[in-house]
């Protein structure tokens, strides 16, 4: 703004010097032209004599002169101070040049000053970024190689808990069996025919649930057909719970009594024998459904007046789970 006022003074002092009049110089100069006589000439033989005669000035001449004269001493004055003025407006300008100049540098130097610290700092940063990003890689190629370890881990412990539960469930599962048994033989007058007694035991280490049977007995030969089926009846019976170590006896009788004569040949198993055979099926603790099939043979060894009961397990119908 301070410059726009220092142009507009410049422009009023240069207008106020230029405007001033010059005078009645080019006035007296055609005055003086005037008062030469066109029709005055001279020869070789008469050359012209010009006698120069100054008249005496006139009181309006002088003053005119005087006037003259201080005008233009007024005009070389007002020329001097307008040359001063301007000299000192050059000077200002130019001092104010200066200053203008010396902010510019500065502002220049600031400038490129904050230029280069930004890129220093974009430098820095991009090496600081790129820093980052690696320790982010290797950070993450860690991660990976933790997370695929704990998957390891986590695979072994699962197949660990897997295999154990296994080896947990094997051993403390309840396990069924049947056993031979006690038998009755038939004796018609008191009314008995030939019964099989197996004994069920629980032989693992914990309870037995849901206990169930089902169970046959006929005599048959001793040989058994290779069709034969191992009916049973249609339905189960039981449905308790067998604690470890503990027993159950079965029983199964045939359904008609046998000739008289056919006895002592069925209990020594000569032709014929007393067979039971029959299902079983629980669940054991860990809620597993169980089933246990068997096929018994009875005989009858006497010596005197005592008879030992004897048994024989079948090659067929004989299977756990």
């Amino acid at each position: 703004m301070w410059r726009v006022f220092v142009v507009v003074f410049i422009y009023a002092v240069i207008s106020n010097v230029y405007s001033q009049p010059l005078g009645d110089e080019k006035t007296h100069a055609t005055n003086a032209h005037q008062n030469t006589s066109p029709d005055m000439h001279g020869t070789g033989q008469l050359p012209l004599v010009v006698k120069v005669i100054f008249d005496a000035k006139s009181p309006d001449q002088l003053r005119n002169e005087d006037a003259e004269k201080q005008e233009h001493s007024t005009y070389e004055r007002r020329t001097a101070n307008s040359t001063i003025a301007l000299a000192w407006i050059t000077g200002l300008l130019a001092f104010a040049t200066c200053i203008l100049a010396a902010y510019t540098y500065k502002l220049w130097n600031a400038t490129n000053k904050m230029v280069v610290s930004a890129e220093e700092s974009a430098n820095n940063q991009f090496t600081a970024m790129q820093k980052s990003i690696g320790e982010a890689v290797r950070t993450a190629t860690a991660m990976e190689n933790v997370a695929e370890g704990v998957r390891t881990s986590a695979n072994a412990a699962t197949e660990s808990v897997a295999t154990l539960k296994e080896v947990t469930s094997k051993q403390m599962r309840a396990y069924l069996t049947v056993v031979i048994g006690s038998a009755i033989y038939q004796e018609r007058t008191k009314g008995l025919k030939f019964e099989a007694r197996p004994r069920l035991i629980n032989t693992g280490h914990t309870p037995a649930h849901k206990v169930k049977f089902k169970c046959n007995a006929a005599v048959l030969p001793v040989e058994l057909p290779e069709d034969f089926s191992f009916p049973l009846p249609s339905e189960f019976r039981g449905g308790a719970v067998l604690g470890p170590n503990q027993f159950n006896d079965l029983s199964a009788v045939v359904d008609d009594f046998l000739d008289d004569q056919k006895v002592e040949t069925i209990k020594q198993a000569k032709t014929e024998a007393l067979y039971v055979w029959g299902t079983v099926t629980y669940e054991d603790v860990f809620g597993i459904a169980r089933q246990t099939r068997y096929c018994q043979t009875y005989t009858w060894l006497v010596s005197g007046d005592q008879s030992t009961i004897y048994g024989y397990y079948n090659p067929r119908h004989n299977d756990a789970t």
